[in-house]
This record gives structure tokens, sequence and C-alpha cells, in this order.
């Protein structure tokens, strides 16, 4: 069961064009999808190849697939997303000082990192341990940035804001762990934590909005603070789509590291031991025939076609639309690293049709580009 915590990232733009992507090693299954981008069904009306046999919309396991139309919500429409079509060059940024928990931004030269005591910012360039409120000595598990002056991060027992001003202020303090944070705008924040915490922000105080649960929540992502989802320990889903917080059976007992998504139709969630569950226009699916069954930690997507998977051993998993390939760690510029497998990875997060950001152990910092 996994004891780390985790991440919730920027959602931006992300329809974007020009998410293309190409990487070392072979699809899991390359007609695992249809050829629409989204995590569907057969062209048969089955669950297709790699696919459980899906998901109702908020409820457990669905009896039949179906497919995916080409131009439907959660996928980028005609041309809007192309998939593969250049490198993705991964290779080692920084490998020292803290263990980084979290990643979240606003561009390539607007990145911060959540760490254990600090947290770090990229300006494209260096790194910088960024100004921390006084006597602190807690642990960063995850930051929402939605603009240079306007971010928020979660850690042990706090919610930390960030005004632009060079020093993060406390903004919330609990007697709980707060794992995970995302928001849709300034005014509209949301953190999950231990003991089945939710907390909002308006944009003036925070409010109480757990849902009656006592488990641990991991992350949380949603389009809006009317649909989200929280997951977290021993398959955890809950969601608000329906007015109020109900649980969502997804039918595995693994715990639930990270969301995240594109659309109301287009969510990704990862966990323990391989797990990836995928949202599409017919619900939810169990996706089966990774290429690893190591724990997978964080996830994050530009576009329907563009979704990266982070997790232990230096994993890093690439869905371009057609199907599921793993980063052979052989191929990433490593500079002080000499034994990936013994590092994890917590986070992920990237700008559309940019760069690509990869953090977990001992400081370690991955990034990709074109």
């Amino acid at each position: 069961m996994r004891t780390r915590y985790l991440v919730l990232w920027l959602v931006g733009a992300l329809a974007a064009s020009g998410c293309e992507w190409l990487i070392s090693g072979s699809p899991a299954d390359p007609q695992q999808t249809a050829d629409d981008g989204g995590q569907g069904g057969g062209a048969d009306g089955s669950a297709g190849p790699g696919i459980d046999a899906g998901q109702t919309a908020d409820g457990g396991i669905k009896s039949d697939g179906g497919t995916q139309s080409d131009a439907g919500p959660g996928d980028g429409g005609s041309g809007s997303c192309q998939g593969a079509a250049i490198a993705a060059h991964w290779r080692e940024l920084q490998y020292s000082g803290s263990s980084i928990r979290g990643i979240g931004g606003t561009a390539d030269t607007d990145v911060w990192f959540a760490a254990d005591g600090h947290i770090y910012h990229w300006n494209g360039q260096t790194f910088a341990s960024t100004g921390m409120p006084p006597n602190f000595a807690g642990t960063q598990t995850a930051v929402w940035a939605y603009a240079p002056d306007k971010a928020w991060s979660s850690g042990f027992w706090n919610v930390l804001s960030w005004d632009g001003s060079g020093t993060w202020t406390e903004s919330y303090t609990s007697g709980s762990f707060i794992n995970g944070i995302w928001g849709s705008s300034p005014n509209d924040v949301w953190a999950v934590g231990n003991s089945g915490l939710v907390v909002q922000w308006n944009g003036t105080k925070w409010t109480d909005r757990s849902a009656g649960i006592s488990s641990e929540l991991l992350g949380v992502w949603g389009v809006d603070s009317a649909h989200l989802y929280a997951v977290g320990a021993s398959g955890t889903m809950i969601s608000n789509a329906s007015g109020s917080w109900a649980d969502v059976n997804l039918g595995t007992g693994d715990g639930l590291n990270g969301i995240f998504g594109t659309s109301a139709t287009d969510i990704w969630v990862v966990g323990d031991r391989g797990t990836l569950f995928h949202r599409d226009n017919f619900g939810w699916s169990k996706v089966t025939n990774l290429p690893t069954a190591v724990n997978l930690n964080a996830v994050w997507a530009g576009c329907p076609k563009d979704v990266w998977i982070a997790g232990d051993k230096s994993t890093l998993l690439h869905y371009d639309g057609s199907g599921w390939a793993q980063v052979q760690t052989s191929s990433i510029a490593w500079s002080n690293v000499t034994d990936p497998s013994l590092e994890n990875l917590y986070g992920i997060w990237g700008t559309p049709g940019g760069s690509v950001y990869a953090a977990g152990t001992r400081g370690l910092v991955l990034r990709s580009g074109p």
C-alpha cells in the first residue's frame, strides 16, 4: 500500500495542438484503444484488446464496451491532437536535494516542485529554493498553479499559497496530512488528505467539504467544482458529479495514487501494482497489458493522445492514442544516477506540445522536450 504523497497538476490549455511524441519501447498493445485517441472500446462494440469490459458512469463495471466517436467529448477532435511524430529526449536535469513529491506550473519558465521541507522553482534555466514560512519544517506533497503569482501547495498539515512576493505563506492548517491539490480558478481550489479530508478555497476562506469517509485521499482533479473526483487508499474514489459526494466503485483494492484528465470523458487514474483506469464516453474501464506492474504514482495529459505516467523504478509510460509504450531507462541521458531502478518518480507535469517533467527521490528531476 502506498505511503507516499502525490500530486495534482495544473489544468491548462489541454486541447492544444502539437501534442506530438515518440518514445523508445514497444506499445503494450497497438489495438488497445480505438483510433480516435480515447480509451474507448473496439470498433465492433466490444471492449477491445487490453481493456476490461468497462464500467458504468460512476458506479462499477459496465456490461458492454462500445466505441468512442472521433470528435466526441474527451477527444481532441480532428487534427487537434496528432499523436507521435517527434522524439521525446529524456535527460536528467537535477539529482540533489530533498525528494520531490509533486509538480505543477504554468509554463516551461514557471515550474514548481513540491519537496520534503522545500518548494523548488525552475525558471527555464536554473532551480531555486523559494522562501518558506518562518520555522517551517513540513513536507510538501503537490502543487497547483494558476499564474506565476498565484499558486498553492499541499503538505503535511498545511496548504501554502504563493503571491509572487518571494515567500510562501500558510493559507490553511489541519491536523491531517494534505496530499493533493487542484483548482479550476484562483477562487476555486480543492485539497484532499488523510481521514477523508476535503476542503475548498473560494478566494476568501477555506471551507470543509468532506465526504464523510475515513479513507486516505491522495489526489483530486475535476472539470469544475461541481464535477470533481478524489482518489486514495484501497481503491477509494469519490465524486460529487451527482450533486453530493458518492463512492465510485472501480472494483479494485489497490491504492489509487493520482488522477488527471482533459475533459469529463477523458480521465486517467493510476495506482499500485500497475493499476490504470480510464473514463471515456461510456464510463470507467480498467486498462490491462501495460508493459510494467510497478506502482504508478502520477499521471498528466497534454491532450487525449499525449498522456504520461510516472512510477517506481524510474518508470515512464506514454500513450499516443494507439497504445502504451515504456521509456527505456537506457535511452535517458543520465548525469549522476547510476542505477535508475533504485529511483522512484512521484510526480509528472508538462506543457501541451512542450516539455514534460518527472521528479522523485533524492531531488531527481527528468525533463523531456522537442
